[in-house]
């Protein structure tokens, strides 16, 4: 994945915000502050496209955005996460933290998974566990589905693992990255 991935859900992020309800129209002084304070290039053409969006076509460009940043993140998040670069995982972790925000996951349904899985009580060994939380999340709320796709595959991959000394640093790994994935989401401005 490139930072292209990154590009889309922030463009994504900005068509969801910039949604003037009143009006039903793309807010122009809002698309370019945000543009601004995520440092977003976009040419005359994409920004005038964003501008001419109705409201059904907001929607399905989201949509479209969404699938296309999704895709890779769920089918290469747990290789990149125990083979990868550091750099792709934030960037990994900031396309999901974007996605539960647009989605309306609230900060809090995030924090009790990672509370859970800072718990004493799950480790290395037992990580398996953490399926059912995440289950629970999804009875509770569909956006939760989006962290479930990609935190299952990294859950099986560590509960796999033989290597004892592997086996921790994969679970060393993924706590780093479920908490990166809380802070990009408060900080692209999820719900409390």
């Amino acid at each position: 994945m490139n930072i292209n991935g990154l590009r889309n859900a922030l463009i994504a992020l900005v068509i969801f915000e910039c949604w003037d309800r009143e009006n039903k129209k793309i807010n122009e002084e809002k698309l370019d502050s945000f543009i601004e304070k995520w440092r977003i290039k976009l040419d005359k053409n994409e920004r005038e496209e964003i501008l001419q969006l109705d409201e059904k076509s907001r929607k399905k460009k989201i949509s479209e955005y969404e699938k296309l940043v999704l895709e890779p993140v769920v089918s290469e998040s747990f290789k990149v996460l125990y083979d990868g670069e550091e750099k792709i995982l934030v960037e990994f972790a900031q396309i999901i933290g974007i996605v539960l925000k647009m989605r309306g996951l609230s900060i809090t349904q995030i924090r009790k998974f990672l509370d859970n899985l800072k718990s004493p009580k799950i480790n290395e060994e037992n990580i398996v566990l953490l399926k059912a939380y995440l289950a629970y999340a999804v009875s509770r709320n569909k956006a939760a589905e989006v962290l479930m796709s990609v935190l299952e595959p990294c859950i099986d991959n560590i509960s796999k693992e033989e290597d004892k000394s592997k086996k921790r640093e994969k679970f060393e790994k993924f706590v780093k990255f479920v908490e990166a994935i809380v802070a990009y989401h408060l900080y692209y401005g999820g719900a409390k």
